[in-house]
């Protein structure tokens, strides 16, 4: 009897050190892929999501000419989080679920929403034409300033990211609600403003 119960507690140890690597390893995974978008290091952070389930586009948007490595960067510089828990759901599956603080895109979207209004009205009642070249660069313009203000409001969201193993790493499961969470709603925000 003893013996037997040397054995069940030597594999309880095993099983319970094992079950934490897994859980352990993904929480990294989450660390590191905050590090590198803290840093602005996308393509590292790309590397830490499932193939083609986030894209971490930072080029200029063709359609309005902005600069969305400038608009990542002011998102991300600010972004903080809080791993609260995880969960191991199985031997390649970790749920962490994570507090991640950023700037407020939707409070944002709204105030430069007025202001791009404003500036429509007196680009129209101004003398002088205003090219589209300029427009777009003065309203890009007043999207990151809206961004970059003192004391820009922020919102806090939690979210449960899955990690998974692929090919003997751990990978973020990227989905909307982990971009939301990221970009402080950024997705929100747009969609009300279609």
């Amino acid at each position: 009897k003893k013996l037997l119960a040397a054995v069940f507690a030597l594999a309880m140890l095993f099983c319970l050190t094992a079950c934490s690597g897994g859980t352990e390893e993904a929480e990294a995974t989450v660390d590191n892929m905050f590090a590198a978008l803290q840093s602005d290091d996308f393509t590292t952070a790309q590397e830490y999501f499932v193939a083609d389930t986030v894209e971490l586009n930072m080029g200029t948007d063709e359609e309005s000419g902005l600069d969305l490595k400038k608009v990542g960067d002011t998102i991300f510089s600010n972004l903080s989080y809080e791993i609260v828990a995880a969960e191991e759901v199985d031997s390649e599956t970790v749920n962490v679920t994570v507090d991640v603080t950023a700037i407020d895109m939707q409070a944002v979207m709204n105030q430069f929403m007025q202001d791009a209004m404003d500036y429509a009205v007196d680009a129209a009642t101004a003398d002088g034409e205003i090219s589209d070249e300029q427009m777009q660069a003065d309203i890009s313009a007043m999207l990151l300033e809206n961004m970059q203000k003192d004391g820009v409001t922020t919102t806090t969201t939690e979210v449960v990211m899955q990690v998974v193993l692929v090919d003997g790493s751990w990978q973020i499961a990227g989905n909307d609600d982990i971009v939301n969470a990221l970009t402080g709603n950024l997705g929100i925000a747009a969609s009300s403003i279609e």
